[in-house]
């Protein structure tokens, strides 16, 4: 699938934003704890029937960068650098990218782009650097804002505090939550500090849609799959 759509119809009495999560991807290394962002915020959906859609697209990006302060919960980061990756497959390699720091700041070395062969995998190989001056350093996943009419067109879904040669081999999932409330983009948080959740799991499913309704008593009634077409296709 090129792409998944999400929609959330609000059943609730009063109008509602939401918010969506990407679980963060399976790493092979235990180097460093992974993040959550919060990786998109809906526009205020009307109540009593109101809906929006996350329109997510199976693309994938290496995402650097430094975060003052240091990563925790609640933390906004923004991202310095981005180069889009492949996974690994059993007929493509996928992407190997180094990180590199530098004047006090990191990027990622688009000139000298390798190849990783773990399946469904790409990878982030840093550089050699003192961990202290750049204990700010991160590094992960981003993706396309699936938002309606976003403001920025990749966001940081997770991230991972960085430390010098390293190497974080990232398999990014297919798995989703929405939340309600209108957070900030990028903030660094944890599923079990939302309340209520919706969990979209869309791994070895053929379906492409999904909807989930938030109910009256402002709980989430059951996921449903489906298969149809986007607007855009013919």
């Amino acid at each position: 699938m090129s792409k998944v759509r999400i929609t959330v119809v609000n059943d609730s009495a009063v109008q509602e934003s939401f918010s969506i999560f990407n679980e963060f991807p399976k790493e092979s290394t235990t180097v460093g704890q992974p993040w959550m962002n919060v990786w998109a915020v809906s526009p205020l959906v009307n109540s009593t029937g109101g809906s929006t859609n996350f329109t997510i697209t199976q693309k994938y990006y290496a995402v650097c960068g430094m975060s003052p302060p240091k990563i925790a919960e609640g933390v906004t980061v923004d991202t310095q650098d981005q180069v889009e990756v492949v996974l690994a497959s059993t007929s493509t390699p996928g992407t190997l990218v180094p990180m590199l720091a530098k004047d006090s700041g990191v990027y990622l070395d688009k000139k000298n782009i390798g190849q990783e062969i773990t399946p469904r995998t790409y990878e982030i190989d840093t550089g050699l650097w003192d961990a202290a001056q750049y204990e700010l350093a991160f590094l992960g996943l981003g993706r396309p804002n699936p938002a309606p009419n976003p403001t920025v067109s990749v966001t940081p879904v997770a991230v991972i505090p960085a430390q010098p040669s390293q190497k974080y081999i990232l398999s990014p999932t297919e798995t989703y939550y929405i939340s309600t409330g209108k957070l900030t983009e990028g903030t660094v948080m944890k599923i079990s500090q939302l309340g209520q959740i919706a969990k979209i799991d869309f791994s070895g499913k053929d379906e492409n849609l999904a909807t989930v309704h938030l109910q009256e008593n402002l709980t989430y009634g059951p996921v449903k799959y489906s298969t149809g077409k986007f607007d855009d296709e013919e």
